[in-house]
């Protein structure tokens, strides 16, 4: 939720929908080869990002709805049912309290709409438009569920099977689970949002082609950014709590032994500080760099 305010508020500073420019350019007919070729160039670039974005935020719905499930099973079945529903309720509530106010969370730059009506809503490649637009929802909806399923593996009874230690253990790996699948569609979506953006530009003149590009660009990082800072507010805190349950654990069961507790969490695989996994911290981050330096890197190859 700190998250999302804050990114209302900053969309609402820069007013992104004011900004717009003079249509009395040229818009080039591309009937030779070379602008036929760059034509589809960017349509395979815009596509393949867009089937790679939908075939991985279903994963991320089907990886999410599994590790709820395993996370819930693990309360007895009417204690699981009980926090599946409040979860699922608070999920609702928040998805609807912002669809019913009409919040824009990041507003689309007004220029961007009006390259499309020179160009893209000109051509058979309008489908795209409405696709974006679904994929927009498609992207919050699996928030919502990613929020579903790493609030279901901070849910806890021990007095029930199985194990405790089995039990965390088991909700390590489906959070890392989660913060796969969700790195994956959300840097896929990001490359999906900039070969969107810079299409355009395949219909303009070298340097309006440019301008567009650095357009593209800084859309799409505005994108990465806010993907990451949502991966951090859903892994770092989960992880850190998991942490907490992991020492607590370990304090018990060392009491009276020689073993070190962090040995003991160690050994039984039960290591969840985000500041120890490097690795998993650093794919929060991969939105971000897929925005700005992947995307760009992907504009100098195909240029």
């Amino acid at each position: 939720m700190i998250v999302i305010w804050i990114t209302i508020n900053v969309d609402r500073s820069l007013d992104l929908a004011s900004l717009g420019f003079d249509q009395r350019i040229q818009v080039l007919e591309l009937t030779d080869l070379a602008g036929a070729s760059r034509r589809l160039l960017a349509g395979l670039g815009w596509g393949v990002s867009a089937l790679g974005f939908s075939l991985v935020a279903l994963a991320a719905v089907i990886a999410s709805f599994f590790v709820a499930v395993m996370c819930l099973s693990d309360l007895g079945g009417r204690r699981g049912v009980v926090y599946g529903i409040a979860i699922l309720t608070i999920a609702v509530a928040l998805v609807g309290t912002i669809g019913k106010l009409g919040i824009d969370i990041m507003t689309e730059p007004g220029l961007t709409d009006q390259l499309r009506g020179l160009t893209l809503r000109q051509m058979p490649e309008k489908l795209a438009v409405s696709m974006d637009k679904l994929f927009d929802r498609v992207t919050y909806a699996s928030f919502a569920l990613l929020l579903c399923a790493a609030s279901a593996t901070l849910t806890w009874r021990e007095d029930v099977a199985p194990p405790a230690t089995l039990k965390l253990k088991r909700r390590l790996e489906g959070l890392q689970w989660l913060l796969y699948v969700g790195t994956a569609a959300l840097v896929l979506r990001v490359l999906e949002n900039y070969m969107f953006y810079r299409w355009p530009a395949v219909w303009l003149s070298p340097d309006m082609g440019k301008a567009v590009d650095r357009t593209a660009l800084a859309v799409s990082t505005a994108y990465g950014a806010f993907y990451t800072a949502i991966l951090l507010g859903l892994y770092v805190p989960t992880a850190l709590v998991m942490r907490l349950r992991a020492t607590w654990l370990a304090n018990r069961a060392t009491a009276g032994t020689p073993e070190n507790p962090e040995a003991w969490i160690a050994r039984m695989q039960l290591a969840a500080s985000p500041f120890q996994q490097l690795g998993h911290l650093f794919l929060t981050l991969a939105p971000l760099l897929a925005g700005g330096p992947l995307a760009k890197l992907i504009d100098i190859y195909v240029s």
